[in-house]
């Protein structure tokens, strides 16, 4: 004998709550190198050191020895199999100088204020206000190029 799988004298709340659907994620949506390249050709282009001294300060918080060729090649198009290593974005740290508060990389899709692309992530301010509730505050630019 056939079990049924609800109880008819059950009530349901299903028709009161839409259950959310999972986001569905974009093809190629974590394919960020390029992007990558160009925020660190834009912090090298903007900052008045060379890419020598660059080099010699990032081998020196890192512990690792970081040659003009690998920072070269972690920033050319062509170079597509190089990849900069995520742990040389130091927290409070930057090569070029400037300091970070929060370090995280962020791809940004914000339709009302026209703003895409990926970006460093450095400040954060959670403000609460009575009418809208809690927001968060994202202050976002590319590496390199945050005061």
């Amino acid at each position: 004998m056939k079990k049924l799988t609800h109880d008819l004298r059950q009530l349901t709340l299903d028709e009161l709550f839409e259950i959310p659907k999972p986001v569905e994620p974009i093809p190629a949506s974590l394919d960020t190198g390029k992007e990558i390249r160009h925020l660190l050709s834009a912090a090298l282009k903007e900052t008045t050191k060379s890419r020598y001294e660059v080099c010699a300060r990032m081998s020196e918080l890192t512990g690792h020895e970081i040659s003009i060729s690998m920072l070269n090649a972690w920033t050319a198009e062509s170079r597509e199999s190089w990849r900069f290593p995520l742990e040389y974005t130091v927290p409070n740290h930057s090569q070029n100088g400037k300091n970070y508060t929060v370090n995280k990389l962020a791809t940004v899709k914000d339709e009302i204020n026209k703003i895409t692309g990926t970006y460093l992530v450095y400040g954060r301010t959670l403000n609460f206000d009575k009418q809208s509730g809690s927001t968060t505050t994202l202050r976002l630019g590319p590496p390199g190029l945050i005061e």
